[in-house]
């Protein structure tokens, strides 16, 4: 018997009802998903880590500053041109990998940002880095070229 192959749709919904049953990952890797985050998980405060490689998101929404437990949103490859102010909520935010993405600048809630441990910025848009950057532990995991 042939198994179906899902469609990008069916995938997106099975990763978002993952994460709404209790799931601490959403997966939307190499989805080539051009949409926003689903406003459903908005209300998954539990959500520790979201997959987003390798899409063509240009935006985070505003929300996400909502999702307390988030340690590591993985951005890798996205068109993000900016983040939201409320990326500095992320209290418990860990990794941070916007790599190759046409992010051009940080914004300045970042610096609340105590607990980020590593921040990959390589092939990003960025000219510079702000200069409060210093004030962030994470000199021994900074990737910016």
């Amino acid at each position: 018997m042939c198994a179906k192959k899902l469609t990008r749709e069916m995938r997106v919904t099975a990763a978002v009802d993952a994460v709404l049953n209790g799931g601490k990952t959403l997966d939307f890797n190499e989805l080539h998903w051009n949409h926003r985050i689903p406003d459903e998980i908005r209300s998954c405060a539990w959500l520790e880590t979201m997959m987003l490689c390798v899409n063509p998101l240009d935006e985070l929404r505003e929300w996400i500053g909502e999702l307390e437990n988030l340690k590591e949103p993985n951005l890798y490859t996205c068109k993000l041109q900016r983040l939201p102010e409320s990326i500095g909520n992320l209290s418990n935010l860990q990794i941070l990998d916007l790599t190759n993405s046409t992010l051009g600048q940080l914004p300045d809630s970042f610096r609340r940002l105590s607990k980020l441990k590593r921040l990959e910025l390589s092939v990003c848009e960025l000219t510079e880095l702000p200069e409060w950057i210093g004030e962030l532990r994470i000199w021994n995991h900074l990737n910016w070229a």
